[in-house]
């Protein structure tokens, strides 16, 4: 489902509501995961990595969606490089501001506990705690669930890379598509396969979060080319959708029940890449119940606040544990937890940076967005 795109995105980009939703769930599936582990709902060990696989799918199709510049742009001209410096810096304000602020609210509200784990009690001197928050900005030391950030960032980074090697050789889809096979296949082999040896300069399954983000890419390039109808008549689109959506459930019980780790879960992304590709030209292509749920006013307000929702879910669970009494109310605690600090954090260190980026345009300058081109 879809509507027009709003004031504040770049001209030729369509909106469509029921992604938010989707981001929005990906949120939910991943603050469900966690609250597992606090025994507030039944453990499903899978939830929370499947969850961050769709977020990173999820940003792969919206990078290609929202900003695929036009082959007349020129690959390497100084067009092209000013188009790329406003996609970094839009990137950056959109995603790195409100993440530093996280594990500071959750130090102000559970001291002496140190984010973002919040797992070891300690006293902290101010140097001390200067030190570690400058660990935290820098992504080092123990990073909880904040590592995804990273990926991300670096996502953004290569990404004009890929786009660039996409217009040198003429044929976006299929070296999108190449690439990804081919990162799916170092994260399989990384030393080497049919005794051929090499090795890969990236450290343990980043291989696989790349090839899951450009594989997100792919399908951007790819939807709206998947005819509409087959042999003259209609594809079942809403069907489809329900089914996907179905096989991402079983997928997520069925792997939950095998006690899997990260590393075995990023095994399956072949599969999580193929059941993507389904769900998300479903969506684009449908107006069912499963697009209309998430293209609610419901869906969509959380898809909003999904980044808000992943930053500090954990501490919402802490203050909890600590102001509510969890241990007796157990989820009612979390929920109320959650509903009173995602909303509040959204507001006062995310939509500013939201608004700022928007505001970023392709020249550098103030007030105009960035160009995108509709071309196939």
């Amino acid at each position: 489902m879809k509507s027009t795109a709003a004031a504040s995105d770049p001209p030729g980009a369509t909106y469509y509501r029921s992604l938010d939703g989707l981001r929005g769930l990906a949120a939910l599936m991943v603050a469900y995961g966690h609250a597992g582990y606090f025994g507030w709902v039944p453990l499903t060990a899978g939830s929370a990595t499947i969850g961050v696989i769709l977020f990173f799918f999820l940003s792969g199709f919206l990078m290609a969606h929202h900003y695929m510049p036009v082959t007349a742009s020129g690959a390497l001209s100084g067009r092209s490089l000013k188009y790329w410096a406003a996609f970094l810096l839009r990137r950056s304000v959109r995603v790195y501001p409100p993440y530093l602020f996280a594990p500071v609210v959750g130090y102000l509200l559970l001291m002496p506990r140190m984010p973002p784990d919040f797992q070891r009690r300690a006293q902290f001197a101010d140097l001390a705690v200067f030190d570690e928050l400058i660990k935290i900005a820098t992504f080092q030391g123990e990073l909880g669930i904040y590592w995804t950030i990273k990926a991300e960032l670096l996502f953004y980074l290569l990404y004009p890379l890929v786009i660039t090697l996409c217009l040198l050789v003429g044929r976006r889809a299929w070296t999108l598509l190449a690439l990804s096979l081919a990162l799916m296949v170092l994260n399989h082999f990384p030393d080497g396969v049919a005794g051929i040896s090499w090795r890969v300069p990236l450290p343990g399954m980043w291989t696989g979060y790349l090839s899951i983000f450009v594989a997100g890419a792919f399908t951007a390039r790819v939807a709206r080319k998947i005819p509409g109808a087959w042999s003259g008549k209609p594809l079942p689109w809403n069907a489809i959708t329900l089914i996907s959506f179905a096989a991402l459930a079983l997928m997520v019980a069925l792997i939950s029940r095998s006690s899997p780790t990260q590393a075995s879960i990023w095994q399956l992304e072949w599969l999580c890449a193929g059941l993507f590709l389904v769900m998300f030209v479903g969506l684009v292509r449908s107006d069912g119940t499963v697009g209309r749920l998430l293209s609610s006013r419901i869906g969509v307000a959380l898809g909003r606040v999904s980044y808000s929702l992943y930053l500090v879910h954990i501490v919402a669970y802490y203050c909890a544990i600590k102001y509510l009494s969890a241990a007796q109310y157990g989820v009612l605690a979390a929920a109320l937890a959650l509903l009173l600090l995602v909303p509040a954090y959204y507001v006062l260190f995310e939509r500013p940076f939201v608004q700022l980026s928007k505001s970023i345009a392709v020249n550098g300058g103030i007030g105009r967005p960035v160009t995108v081109g509709t071309d196939a």
